[in-house]
């Protein structure tokens, strides 16, 4: 991830991930994101805990996806995300599949590398 991009949680379900990702993108402009923000490291009193704060950012999305899923299976999308794509909690633009790290899926949140993809969208 370099300084240019943020590491983002996308929640979303495995039938609409599946339906972008064969045209080359994970998911559609106006997705709702979360990341760490300036507000998170702002709570915290000395050095932030970066881990900690990914963390409550990932779980954000989480509780987002399971709250969304209408009975599908619940999905977040990590991914690196150039900071000026994300406005307001949203994505400006589609998001490449090639920005994705990493997917986590159901109520267990397993984790699946990006290039597992084709197995698991289905």
């Amino acid at each position: 991830m370099s300084s240019s991009t943020v590491r983002a949680y996308i929640p979303t379900t495995v039938s609409a991930a599946a339906a972008r990702w064969d045209d080359g993108t994970a998911c559609a402009a106006g997705s709702s994101v979360y990341r760490v923000t300036a507000d998170d490291r702002a709570g915290q009193t000395g050095k932030p805990d970066e881990e900690a704060l990914e963390y409550a950012a990932f779980r954000r999305a989480a509780d987002a996806a399971a709250g969304n899923r209408r009975g599908e299976t619940a999905v977040v999308i990590s991914a690196d995300v150039p900071a000026g794509e994300i406005t307001g909690g949203v994505l400006a633009a589609d998001l490449p599949a090639a920005a994705v790290v990493s997917f986590h899926l159901g109520a267990d949140l397993l984790w699946y590398d990006a290039t597992e993809a084709g197995d698991i969208l289905r």
